[in-house]
C-alpha cells in the first residue's frame, strides 16, 4: 500500500526559519526586558526567581544585553517578519527608510556588526532572514534614496 499523497508539500525551511526568528527574537526582547527590570531597581535575585534561574545566569544575561539596542534594530526588523509580526512588504519599507548609522571603516574596522547600521541588514540575509531578492531590493531602495537627497 502507498502513501496517500495530496499534492502537498511542507515547507520546512520557511518553518524552521520562522522558528528561528521567534526564538532569536523572544530572547534579544527578554533581554531587554531584563535590562529595563534591572534599571527600574528590580535586584538582580528577584529577576532570578521571575526567570527561574541563577541570579549568576541574570548577570550574566544583563552583560550580554548591554550589547543590544535598546529599540528595535534593521536586525529586529528582519526577525519580526519572519516571526510574522508584519509583511515582507512593510519590512522592505521600514529597512529602505531607516536612519542608519555610518558603519566604521579602515584597518581598524570591528569584526563585529555596528548595531544601526547597514551591518544588521547584511547579518539578517547572511543568517536566512532575508532572501537574496529582499536583500537586493532593500539594497538598492536604500542607494535610491541616498541619490534622491544629493
Amino acid at each position: 500500500m502507498s502513501p496517500i499523497t495530496t499534492g502537498f508539500r511542507r515547507d520546512f525551511a520557511s518553518e524552521i526559519t520562522r522558528y528561528r526568528a521567534v526564538a532569536e527574537l523572544t530572547e534579544r526582547d527578554m533581554d531587554r526586558t531584563v535590562v529595563a527590570a534591572n534599571q527600574a531597581g528590580i535586584p538582580q535575585g528577584e529577576i532570578a526567581k521571575m526567570l527561574t534561574v541563577s541570579q549568576a545566569a541574570v548577570s550574566k544575561r544583563l552583560g550580554k544585553a548591554a550589547r543590544l539596542p535598546t529599540d528595535d534594530s534593521p536586525y529586529d526588523v528582519a526577525l519580526r517578519r519572519n516571526a510574522g509580526k508584519f509583511s515582507r512588504d512593510e519590512m522592505i519599507e521600514r529597512l529602505i527608510n531607516w536612519d542608519y548609522l555610518p558603519r566604521q571603516t579602515g584597518f581598524d574596522e570591528p569584526m563585529v556588526d555596528v548595531p544601526g547600521s547597514i551591518d544588521e541588514v547584511i547579518r539578517a540575509h547572511d543568517s536566512g532572514f532575508l532572501s537574496d531578492e529582499e536583500y537586493d531590493t532593500i539594497l538598492k531602495g536604500i542607494q535610491a534614496k541616498a541619490e534622491e537627497r544629493r
